[in-house]
């Protein structure tokens, strides 16, 4: 489902949603609802928390260009897909999810604040993921 130009939106009634995409609003929203997304894009947004720990089974997730201050994934066990990028507040992130050698495809670059990043392995992620960290952030 595509969404754009929303106000409100309650996904508590749609249990069997399994791609969402509702970036480039100017709302906020929640989606501790739906249990069967596999790809959410909420980029673009005015999100500054989301509660993810319900959609254990995303893949994908696209959170960036929001005013996040925290983002935690460490409940996506079957994430491949992550960006995060371009979010000026992110100072905590934390993927320690037991997946993270699985990922395809990691950006959490354009974060000025983000200084560490919480993994599975430091030595993988750097030696395959070390680009999609933000300027000055640790793994």
């Amino acid at each position: 489902m595509l969404f754009k130009s929303i106000t409100t939106l309650d996904l508590s009634d749609n249990g069997l949603l399994q791609t969402l995409d509702v970036g480039f609003n100017q709302r906020k929203f929640d989606l501790t609802g739906p249990n069967c997304l596999t790809s959410a894009t909420l980029q673009a947004n005015q999100l500054s928390s989301i509660d993810l720990s319900q959609n254990t089974g995303l893949v994908y997730l696209s959170a960036n260009d929001n005013p996040l201050t925290s983002l935690d994934v460490s409940a996506l066990t079957a994430l491949t897909q992550f960006y995060a990028q371009t979010s000026p507040s992110l100072s905590s992130l934390n993927t320690q999810n037991g997946n993270n050698l699985n990922l395809t495809a990691f950006n959490a670059t354009n974060c000025p604040l983000l200084t560490c990043i919480q993994v599975d392995s430091p030595a993988y992620m750097n030696t395959n993921r070390s680009a999609g960290e933000g300027a000055g952030a640790k793994i």
